[in-house]
């Protein structure tokens, strides 16, 4: 590093002490680089992995860019790299580039295919309409405001912003209005996202200073549905855009369906000005299904596998399993699979065995690796809920995969059990996600260190 460089970084770590608010955060500049490249003006940190730049950029980007503006007279631009890209690139790394976000420009995308999807910047689960959205007096209030929303978009309801836990239905919900208003009025602009592909396009936008044209595409919307809102949680940039977002499009009658797993008040440092403006139209809790929908979701589930499943087997899945919709589907297709595989019809006696086992086994492990799922949530700024599921973006994927690492480490459960906690994982899967992350821990110096800091706090707990 030239001293030119090392005193870059002298003063880029005492710039970024004053705005990280957890000091134990400041852990992940101890053994980087700064590069400063005098003609494009801008400063590069080199990483080892693809997975390391996603991570720095998503938890310190926009904190780097404002510090690295504010300790340098030509306010140079900012970005975390590949070390074997340190070169300067001039187009954006496609790993920060938001999946659930397409081209709608591109020739190529909208020859793709002559439906509906093709022509839209997004993709919706074609099973998640408002005829195969089992109503109970749980979601009975969300789903008639859904309803009137979708009739009249931008003239009832506005924002409409939908809460409820994990597993509920509020990402079948919106993207129901989705399908509807598509169907009646397809020439309507509507963009479907969860919030992480807002703030990764707002951060794309930010680095290839297209932000003009980021803001013309969400602004000159009719129908914008965020799923996951509370996604905004500290993100002060991203709060900041999407407040000039929403103040655009309501000011212009364009109707906005927001989602959250809490009401809007109960989001961690989400901004006041933002907690009043999704308190502007109405606001549809839904709650914990009852027994007589659990029911009548599990009947229509077993329609849509073609399976045949007598009433004490749906109603035995009800009792035992009361908590969502997504834990219930997921037993059903368990005992279907099962019959399927062993040539067993479907009774009370494989049902009880099915799922009274993989409860088991499920509390078991939790027990066992509450203060694992915990920990590496927090290190890596993600929910507990996403370790279990199935999402598959990087930001997501690589921690769930040092979790598993460390439950096989710090745990005596089987590769069989602990797959089936995070998300129904086979043994192979299972094995490869360790490898993985031996593998980055091989090659990795600063990727070994973390990991290493997390279990050793882990035994420290005596797990």
């Amino acid at each position: 590093m030239s001293k030119i460089e090392d005193s870059l970084k002298n003063k880029f770590i005492s710039a970024i002490e004053t705005i990280v608010s957890d000091k134990k955060e400041m852990y992940w500049f101890k053994n980087i680089e700064f590069r400063f490249d005098d003609e494009s003006n801008t400063v590069v940190v080199p990483l080892q992995n693809d997975f390391l730049v996603d991570f720095y950029e998503k938890k310190f980007g926009p904190a780097c860019r404002s510090v690295t503006e504010n300790i340098m007279p030509s306010r140079p631009a900012f970005r975390f790299e590949k070390a074997a890209d340190t070169p300067v690139a001039k187009e954006t790394p496609q790993a920060v580039q938001p999946s659930v976000m397409r081209n709608t420009d591109a020739p190529a995308a909208q020859k793709a295919a002559p439906d509906q999807t093709a022509k839209q910047p997004f993709t919706l689960n074609r099973i998640y309409t408002f005829d195969n959205f089992v109503v109970g007096h749980c979601n009975r209030f969300a789903h008639g405001m859904a309803l009137a929303v979708s009739e009249s978009p931008g003239r009832n309801y506005n924002p409409l912003f939908v809460v409820g836990g994990v597993g509920l239905g509020k990402t079948h919900l919106l993207q129901a209005v989705c399908h509807s208003i598509l169907t009646k009025q397809p020439r309507l602009k509507i963009h479907y996202t969860p919030c992480e592909g807002f703030v990764n396009d707002y951060i794309a936008a930010m680095q290839k200073g297209a932000m003009d044209a980021f803001r013309h595409r969400y602004r000159s919307l009719d129908i914008l549905v965020i799923d996951d809102i509370h996604w905004l949680a500290n993100k002060e940039g991203s709060q900041e855009e999407f407040f000039h977002t929403f103040n655009a499009l309501h000011d212009a009658a364009k109707q906005m369906i927001l989602s959250s797993d809490v009401s809007p008040k109960d989001i961690p440092t989400l901004e006041e000005r933002l907690v009043t403006r999704f308190e502007w139209g109405a606001i549809a809790k839904i709650d914990p299904p009852s027994f007589e929908t659990r029911v009548a979701f599990l009947r229509n589930k077993a329609e849509m596998l073609g399976k045949i499943f007598p009433d004490d087997v749906l109603e035995f899945i009800s009792n035992t399993i009361t908590n969502n919709f997504r834990e219930l589907e997921g037993a059903i297709k368990n005992v279907g699979i099962a019959a399927e595989v062993t040539g067993q019809e479907i009774t009370l006696a494989l049902a009880r065995d099915i799922i009274l086992k993989n409860i088991v086994h499920s509390s078991a492990v939790q027990t066992g690796t509450t203060d694992i799922l915990n920990a590496v949530a927090r290190a890596f700024g993600i929910k507990v809920s996403d370790l279990q599921s199935q999402k598959r973006r990087k930001s997501v994927s690589m921690p769930r995969q040092i979790a598993i690492y460390l439950t096989k480490r710090l745990t005596n459960f089987s590769l069989e059990e602990i797959g089936a906690f995070f998300g129904g994982k086979n043994h192979s899967t299972v094995m490869y996600s360790i490898d993985k992350v031996e593998e980055y821990m091989k090659t990795d110096p600063l990727f070994r260190q973390r990991i290493e800091g997390i279990e050793s706090e882990l035994r420290s707990k005596n797990l």
